[in-house]
């Protein structure tokens, strides 16, 4: 899917500062949706799961978040627990951070699709899957069945 780049577009991308790196970018030019929605809304195209890096993107895209992430793990991880403990407890603070930002997000979304295949090849049952979905924590089974076929699909 490909998005042009109006004159809007192209002033707001500017304003956030995101076009630098795309010098090359014209008005009514054509990109990718990717790239469009990290150029012009500024919204993370990946998900970024370990915690170190998590935090650096966090307080990157708003200057609103410096030390939540911090703030976030004293809250939920205790300080007698050893390195090991808090580092994975840490890349549970990220998943449930993903989870919370949920609903309109585009990543999140994936990351609730994604948890859904991993819920499939751990041969969870369809009720479980659609549990979770009513929970807003995953997708249906419906749609983990559909992407589990396109991608078998792309793969032979």
């Amino acid at each position: 899917m490909f998005r042009c780049l109006t004159e809007n577009a192209f002033a707001k991308a500017l304003a956030t500062e995101t076009l630098q790196q795309y010098s090359y970018l014209q008005i009514d030019q054509h990109i990718c949706n990717a790239h469009y929605m990290e150029i012009v809304e500024n919204v993370w195209t990946t998900l970024v799961l370990e915690p170190n890096n998590f935090k650096k993107k966090l307080e990157e895209s708003n200057s609103d978040l410096i030390s939540f992430f911090d703030e976030m793990c004293k809250i939920i991880i205790l300080l007698n627990w050893s390195l090991n403990l808090q580092e994975d407890a840490k890349k549970k603070v990220v998943v449930i951070l993903y989870l919370i930002a949920g609903l309109h997000n585009m990543q999140a979304n994936q990351f609730k699709l994604k948890l859904g295949l991993y819920l499939v090849a751990c041969e969870a049952s369809c009720e479980t899957i659609n549990t979770l979905s009513n929970a807003r924590i995953s997708v249906t089974n419906k749609t983990v069945y559909n992407n589990r076929k396109k991608l078998l699909h792309n793969t032979y």
